[in-house]
């Protein structure tokens, strides 16, 4: 009896040390495992920091291209503006000058296929164009839709009265015996041309010829008032 009871003691100790030690194991694993959670969570926040890092630096690389595009846009765009406004501009400029000219044009044709201009251009022509010396020989050539050969042959008193032909007839008798004969031109062209005969030489004073004298003028004035009205 007091054997077993001896007996039964000696095993307490030993199941006390094995609890003990499975209570250190689990303890030791325990803080193991938490040291381990502790190491895997500071990692994890450490590589958290890095990506939210690098994502911070690739967000300030996309802005910053971002706003460099966007600034280069812009200027391309401001860029493309000025260049259209002076084109318009120019085309605008370009536009009215040619609607001058057409103008001065249509005006200077108007202005040649009036008779008493027509007569006051001839009598100057006349007294200016008159040769000095007896030997040469100067024409004045005519708008043949104005004066035609069949009138200039006929007498002064057998042409209409006021026609631009009786007032070249009228004329002619005062001064042809001086060198200076009017014949019509080969084409209807408004105003005159003088030719000297003996020197092969035409002084052209038709509508474009004076159109394109009086453009030459006006042109430096025409481009001062269309400068001035942009500044």
């Amino acid at each position: 009896m007091a054997s077993l009871e001896t007996e039964k003691s000696n095993d307490k100790p030993q199941v006390v040390g094995v609890q003990e030690l499975i209570d250190r194991i689990r303890s030791e694993g325990v803080a193991k495992g938490r040291n381990e959670g502790e190491s895997l969570i500071a990692a994890a926040r450490e590589e958290a920091v890095k990506i939210l890092d690098a994502a911070r630096k690739e967000a300030e690389q996309i802005c910053s291209a971002a706003r460099a595009e966007a600034a280069h846009l812009q200027k391309n765009a401001e860029d493309a503006l000025r260049l259209a406004a002076r084109d318009a501009v120019l085309a605008l400029n370009e536009a009215i000058r040619t609607d001058f000219i057409a103008k001065v044009r249509r005006m200077v044709s108007h202005t040649m296929q009036d008779r008493a201009f027509l007569e006051r251009l001839i009598l100057e022509v006349a007294r200016r164009a008159m040769p000095e010396d007896a030997g040469k020989s100067i024409e004045v050539l005519l708008p043949n839709d104005l004066v035609t050969y069949d009138e200039l042959k006929k007498n002064p008193q057998d042409v209409a009265e006021n026609s631009l032909s009786r007032f070249v007839l009228e004329l002619s008798g005062d001064i042809l015996r001086e060198g200076l004969t009017f014949v019509p031109a080969e084409d209807d062209r408004p105003g005159l041309r003088v030719q000297l005969k003996d020197q092969d030489v035409e002084i052209d004073l038709t509508d474009e010829a004076v159109a394109d004298l009086l453009m030459e003028h006006l042109a430096p004035r025409f481009r001062a008032l269309m400068e001035g009205s942009q500044t």
